[in-house]
């Protein structure tokens, strides 16, 4: 199944699983429970001058009681290296997390990656085995409207760490 995505970054098709665990809760509204999704979906952009390949997965959950919760994982670099870290909370590789609170209200609340890293396991044809480390997290910024609704900023900070398959289409 394919991924649901603010601001146009997120994939489309794939099949995969993302496991996520929160600490060092402060202040926030966030969902802090353990976090499991079997909808990986995502998208390898060709290179491109300055930023490179980029890679985008996005995993999501199931809508249960009108809210859904989904990360998304942005890497880009000249090529995808095996074992590289990449630090996260730069302009280009960030990890972000949303939550839909109405789904059918399009609402939602979002938080971004301010330092941490992503690792590539491994990649094996269109299959991204990938973690993430000590990624703390805080609001994003400001309300934007997209077309999928308005997102807010979350409140508080936490710390999430998780990992991951992608099998792209």
């Amino acid at each position: 199944g394919g991924g649901v995505s603010t601001g146009g970054t997120g994939g489309s098709g794939g099949s995969g699983s993302f496991n996520a665990s929160f600490s060092a809760a402060s202040g926030t509204n966030a969902n802090t429970a353990a976090y499991s999704s079997s909808n990986v979906g995502g998208v390898v952009t060709p290179p491109a001058p300055i930023v490179g390949t980029i890679l985008t997965l996005t995993a999501a959950t199931a809508p249960s009681n009108n809210t859904s919760r989904q990360f998304n994982l942005v890497l880009a670099d000249t090529t995808l290296t095996i074992g590289k870290s990449y630090p996260l909370g730069t302009d280009i590789n960030s990890l972000s997390y949303v939550e839909f609170t109405d789904i059918n209200g399009k609402k939602s609340q979002a938080w971004m990656s301010t330092s941490g890293t992503a690792t590539l396991d491994s990649i094996s044809g269109k299959t991204y085995k990938f973690h993430v480390t000590a990624v703390p997290m805080g609001p994003v910024d400001g309300t934007t409207t997209t077309p999928l609704g308005t997102t807010s900023p979350g409140m508080g900070t936490f710390t999430v760490e998780g990992s991951g398959t992608a099998t792209l289409p």
